[in-house]
């Protein structure tokens, strides 16, 4: 790739969606697509190995990853290891739009939130990390609310905890949309002519 647009093209399964799948697994540590990382690993293989060389701020960086057909993935940047995806999330950061991604019109908000929330993970590490906090908080509320007789005091608690992490993403959410609806402003100024 170079600087500016890059336009791949070919024929059908000459690998285009197959780049695209790789430089999202870089910047998010997992498949835009594919469930599972042993699905990206070419048939009959037990590996696969990408890496890719990147400039951020005048710095240029090498990150490789490992993926196995029956163990976790294996990556690091610069040579030092990530250990989870949050430690990756942010480094290389894409905007990817592919078919799938016209549900952000069409369908309801569950699309356009994930969406939100995988751009604002890229820029703020530490929404990634809370959006991850408040998957497992929601879990254990409701693993708590599933027994017959709740721990209300444990159920005061993790409403709290909740309470606390949500308000957080929503003001990570609330200046992400502030910005941002500030630049789609002057863009729809632009193409209206005022």
């Amino acid at each position: 790739f170079g600087e500016g647009v890059n336009i791949l093209f070919g024929d059908n399964a000459q690998g285009k969606t197959n780049v695209l799948e790789a430089v999202y697994l870089f910047s998010m540590g997992k498949a835009n697509r594919a469930r599972r990382d042993a699905e990206l690993i070419l048939h009959g293989e037990e590996s696969a190995r990408l890496a890719l060389t990147f400039t951020d701020r005048d710095r240029t960086s090498l990150a490789e990853i490992e993926l196995f057909k029956n163990q976790r993935k294996a990556i690091t940047v610069n040579e030092v290891p990530v250990r989870r995806n949050s430690e990756l999330v942010g480094r290389f950061r894409v905007v990817y739009f592919g078919p799938e991604y016209l549900g952000l019109v069409k369908e309801g908000p569950k699309q356009r939130r994930r969406n939100t929330d995988i751009l604002i993970s890229q820029l703020r590490p530490r929404y990634f990390s809370a959006l991850s906090d408040l998957k497992k908080i929601v879990e254990s509320k409701n693993a708590l609310l599933k027994m017959e007789r709740p721990n209300t005091a444990m159920l005061e608690i993790i409403n709290e905890k909740l309470a606390s992490i949500s308000s957080e993403l929503i003001a990570y959410r609330s200046a992400y949309l502030e910005k941002t609806g500030a630049l789609a402003r002057e863009i729809q100024r632009e193409i209206s002519g005022g």
